[in-house]
C-alpha cells in the first residue's frame, strides 16, 4: 500500500512538472502555444477595440450610445459619423457576437461607463449558433482577458479546456501583452471599434431571410441585458441590420424584456437594397457603412 501511494505521488509530481513545463514552454514558443492553447488573430480587431475602449471610457463616463452585436455592426456602424449629431458613441461589436457574448461585453462596459443608450444589433445569423466563437475571440485576442468579467464568461461554459485557455491567456497577457495586430488587407480599423471594409463589389446571390429560432442561452442573455440596462438607467434599443434580403425584422417577439423597447429597422435605410453597398448579402462596404451610419445617427439623434 505504501509503495502504491509512493508511486501515485511520484506520478502526480511528474504530471505537475510536465504541465508546468508545457505552460512555460508555450509562454516562450509561439509554436507550442499554438498547438496547446490556440493562436491570436487580428480578425475582428478585438485586440484593438477593447484597449481603445478602456482608454476612451476614462473621458466618456456617460456616453450617448454603446453598440453591441456581431460583424454586421462593427463593419456597418462608424461612431465617427455620429459626432456631427453631437452623439458620443462606441462600437463594442465583435465577430459572431451572440447575445450570450453581448451580456458579458455589456458588463465589461458598465464597469467603466454609464451609457444613456445601449443599441443591440440583431443579426439572426448568430441567434442559434454556439456562443463559443465570440467567447474564444475575447479570450485569445484580448489583453483584458484577466478581467473577472471575461474570466466569468469562459467559466460559464462549463468547458474545462475553455476555462484553462482563459487562465493561461490571463497569465500570458499580463506578462506579454498582445501587440496591436492590424486586420487584413481588405479591412481597415478606423477607431472606436469600427472596421471599414475595402472589399470590392461582388456578385451577390439571391438570399432569403430564413427563420432562425433564438437559442435558450441567447434568450436568457437578452433577459439579463434588459435587466442590466434598466438597473443602470440606460435605454435599450433594438436594431435590425440592413440586408439585401427581404423579410421580417428580428424583434425578439415574446422574449421577456423586449416588449415596449424602441426599434429601428436598418432596412428602412434608403440604400439598404442597393447591392453595391455590400460585399455580400449583409456586410457593408466602406461606402455603405458611411451612408448607413449617417442615417442611423439621424434616427438616434431624435428624442
Amino acid at each position: 500500500m505504501l509503495r502504491l501511494a509512493l508511486r501515485f505521488s511520484v506520478f502526480c509530481i511528474a504530471l505537475t512538472a510536465f504541465g508546468a513545463c508545457t505552460v512555460i514552454g508555450a509562454r516562450h514558443s509561439d509554436l507550442i502555444e499554438y498547438w496547446l492553447w490556440g493562436n491570436s488573430s487580428a480578425d475582428g480587431s478585438t485586440n484593438l477595440r477593447i484597449p481603445e475602449f478602456v482608454s476612451w471610457a476614462e473621458t466618456h463616463t456617460h456616453p450617448d450610445v454603446i453598440f453591441l452585436g456581431s460583424s454586421t455592426c462593427y463593419r456597418g456602424i462608424d461612431p465617427a459619423r455620429f459626432d456631427a449629431h453631437g452623439l458620443s458613441t462606441y462600437n463594442l461589436c465583435s465577430s459572431s457576437q451572440s447575445l450570450a457574448a453581448s451580456r458579458y461585453v455589456l458588463d465589461f462596459a458598465l464597469e467603466r461607463t454609464a451609457p444613456k443608450r445601449v443599441v443591440i444589433d440583431l443579426y439572426k445569423g448568430v441567434w442559434n449558433s454556439p456562443c463559443y466563437p465570440s467567447f474564444r475571440d475575447h479570450i485569445l485576442n484580448n489583453n483584458f482577458v484577466s478581467d473577472p468579467t471575461f474570466q466569468h464568461m469562459a467559466f460559464s461554459t462549463g468547458d474545462p479546456f475553455f476555462s484553462m485557455q482563459a487562465l493561461y491567456f490571463s497569465w500570458k497577457r499580463s506578462a506579454v501583452p498582445l501587440p496591436p495586430l492590424l486586420p487584413g488587407s481588405a479591412d481597415n480599423y478606423v477607431g472606436r471599434g469600427f472596421v471599414s471594409s475595402t472589399s470590392g463589389v461582388k456578385d451577390i446571390q439571391p438570399c432569403e431571410m430564413n427563420r432562425s429560432d433564438l437559442h435558450r442561452e441567447n434568450r436568457d442573455a437578452f433577459e439579463y441585458i434588459a435587466q442590466a440596462c434598466a438597473k443602470s438607467g440606460a435605454e435599450l434599443i433594438l436594431l435590425a441590420p440592413p440586408m439585401t434580403c427581404e423579410g421580417p425584422a428580428p424583434w425578439l417577439e415574446n422574449v421577456k424584456g423586449s416588449a415596449g423597447l424602441r426599434r429601428i429597422d436598418g432596412n428602412d435605410w434608403p440604400e439598404s437594397k442597393t447591392d453595391t453597398m455590400y460585399y455580400d448579402d449583409h456586410h457593408l462596404r466602406a461606402q455603405g457603412a458611411q451612408s448607413y451610419s449617417d442615417w442611423l445617427a439621424s434616427k438616434l439623434a431624435q428624442k
